[in-house]
């Protein structure tokens, strides 16, 4: 039996085994509309206990409402105070693993228009008292006061998830070791993973990624450890402590980075993209020259860096292509996209940066400002794969618009591609099929001259 689920407009098709349906119902939402962080009522008929239930406000992406009171008859919850204005779903998961895509249930959801809060005015500093060389005694007290995000961290074994407070000790100490390795500036050991995945006999326009589990446990730990080094350290402007669980977990669950399978850890191309992380270090020393004063800003600054240098990558999709391109067969991994390779087969051909199409770009934007604390997720329109920004509510039309002819040759800031929610859902998720499919790529076309 399968279940369509919908998050404000996507449908997520799931398996609904060992599951029972959801006989909660909600049949109003007040008021209608609110700010962000403020209060509002489900009304309708629920459990008489919360369980493991999830209340959700929903546009693009999932927003987790923190409950304040549950009856049968009312439930009263807070918005997350980073929602960016639009119209919102509001609804609750049942039957209630956790993550974006791992419901089996859930109620009708209902509408809610949402105006996004006033900007805080002072800036973040560091803690005084925080001891610039934490012990890994003082590591272990400091995550245990994050709130909750230490629940964040979880890997995924042989047995299934495990969260960070049941790792074993020789885990705990390697993300200790990669906390305080980017804590002090310094480079990781690691090289670029061996693709173990048998890619033989696959058809052109297919290849699949897999790790040996020591180079996934690897790679993941370097880039929660390097996420933990910024929040200690006060290095970004904005907190983890910002963010609805849903987007904590792109950047801290290891489920976000690689699906488990029997030989090894798989970058799951629908969620992850064709891209590789690479060690937090070498993305960071790109980033850390693009930081500005808000996500925005940084997420801006890299799209201008993909619309100054980058080009698409020439071919189908297949392993020769890739060992061609960037010299590696497999998804290409973010440091060389960002360092540039030769093309193999084009000699003549400059060493240039270049990803591998909308789907390669999603899932570089998605790898790489994971250094920089920033959650993305991938959204798919008729083939064509988009990246959505969802601390910001923003999207692109396509991900190829940074580096498209109609975009680079206006002249215009990557601002100009950004789209709000509401006006990605009138283009993407409403209206005939043919007239969503049109609109990829869109907002590259529509840019304007900007010289």
């Amino acid at each position: 039996m399968r279940r369509l689920l919908p998050i404000a407009g996507l449908l997520l098709a799931v398996s609904a085994v060992s599951a029972q349906p959801c006989a909660d119902r909600l049949r109003e939402v007040r008021p209608a509309s609110a700010q962000a962080g403020g209060e509002i009522e489900l009304l309708g008929e629920f459990a008489d206990a919360r369980g493991r239930r999830r209340p959700v406000v929903n546009l693009g992406g999932v927003n987790d409402l923190e409950v304040i009171h549950w009856s049968r008859a009312r439930i009263v919850a807070r918005l997350p105070g980073k929602l960016a204005a639009g119209t919102y779903k509001v609804g609750i998961y049942c039957d209630g693993r956790r993550g974006p895509q791992r419901f089996l249930y859930a109620t009708d959801f209902r509408d809610l228009v949402v105006h996004a809060a006033a900007a805080p005015t002072s800036s973040r500093r560091p803690q005084a008292s925080a001891p610039a060389q934490p012990s890994a005694l003082q590591f272990e007290l400091w995550l245990s006061q994050l709130g909750g995000i230490a629940d964040e961290l979880v890997w995924e074994g042989i047995d299934g998830p495990v969260l960070y407070r049941h790792w074993p000790e020789r885990q705990r100490q390697a993300l200790y070791r990669a906390f305080r390795r980017s804590l002090d500036g310094a480079s990781s050991d690691l090289g670029v993973p061996d693709n173990i995945a048998d890619n033989r006999g696959l058809a052109e326009g297919l290849i699949h990624q897999q790790l040996r589990e020591s180079d996934a446990e690897a790679l993941y730990l370097d880039s929660v450890g390097h996420s933990l080094a910024l929040e200690y350290a006060a290095r970004l402007p904005w907190s983890l402590r910002d963010y609805p669980l849903a987007q904590l977990e792109v950047l801290l669950d290891a489920r976000e980075f690689f699906a488990r399978e029997d030989a090894g850890y798989a970058v799951d191309f629908g969620m992850s993209g064709m891209a590789l992380q690479s060690p937090a270090s070498e993305q960071w020393a790109f980033l850390r020259r693009r930081v500005g004063e808000d996500r925005r800003q940084t997420i801006v600054a890299v799209l201008d860096w993909l619309r100054d240098t980058t080009m698409h990558f020439e071919g189908r999709v297949s392993v020769a292509t890739m060992q061609s391109q960037w010299q590696y067969p497999g998804y290409p991994p973010v440091a060389r996209v960002l360092a540039g390779t030769p093309h193999l087969d084009r000699p003549t051909w400059p060493v240039r940066p270049r990803t591998a199409g909308c789907f390669g770009t999603a899932g570089f934007l998605r790898a790489l400002l994971r250094s920089a604390n920033i959650p993305v997720t991938m959204v798919s329109t008729c083939a064509h794969y988009q990246a959505h920004f969802p601390s910001e509510g923003l999207y692109l039309s396509h991900g190829d618009d940074p580096y498209s002819g109609e975009f680079t040759a206006t002249g215009c800031s990557a601002e100009r591609l950004l789209l709000d929610a509401n006006t990605f859902q009138a283009w993407f998720r409403r209206g005939p099929e043919a007239q969503r499919c049109a609109n990829i790529g869109r907002a590259a076309r529509e840019a304007g001259g900007c010289r």
